[in-house]
């Protein structure tokens, strides 16, 4: 029950951020946490921070019971992510110009298939050696460095550059 109020919740508040940053333009003192563009770099805030924000409440309430718990997260956040980028791209293959409804749609499935593989990740035990723990904490915090740095300074490649609407 709770991997589906914890989808549901990273849908509602990446809907929100995508909202927020079409109807009032890029926040330069929000654009660590909401979409400063239009570009699929961009767009993976909407799944990330949501994700991350849940998950830091779901282990002060149950999260230290598991082994796993951390690096079950980091796997289902990269897997969303993934999942994001990937439908994404064949989304503007096939459509060519994306709208809000569109990237509702994506953060909805890439949210769903994260929560989904967290949910089997913590259910099964995967993931529950010390250096996978290490590991997963390593990955969200390396994604949060890599979203504040990416965000100031922008590389010159085409998952950063702002789409056409």
């Amino acid at each position: 029950m709770i991997f589906l109020i914890g989808a549901l919740f990273t849908v509602l508040v990446g809907t929100a951020e995508l909202y927020l940053c079409r109807r009032f333009g890029a926040s330069k003192r929000f654009s660590v946490l909401l979409p400063a563009n239009r570009s699929i770099w961009e767009q993976l805030k909407v799944i990330f921070w949501p994700m991350v924000i849940f998950s830091v409440a779901e282990y002060f309430n149950y999260g230290t019971y598991f082994e796993n718990f951390i690096a079950s997260k980091a796997a289902s956040v990269l897997f969303a992510m993934i999942w994001s980028i990937a439908l994404s791209y064949v989304f503007d293959s096939v459509w060519g110009k994306r709208g809000f409804a569109s990237d509702v749609c994506i953060t909805s499935l890439s949210s769903s298939a994260g929560w989904t593989a967290n949910y089997a990740l913590v259910k099964n035990y995967c993931l529950s050696s010390q250096f996978e723990k290490v590991s997963g904490t390593a990955v969200i915090l390396a994604l949060m460095l890599c979203f504040v740095l990416f965000t100031f300074t922008v590389p010159q490649k085409s998952i950063f550059k702002e789409r056409d609407m």
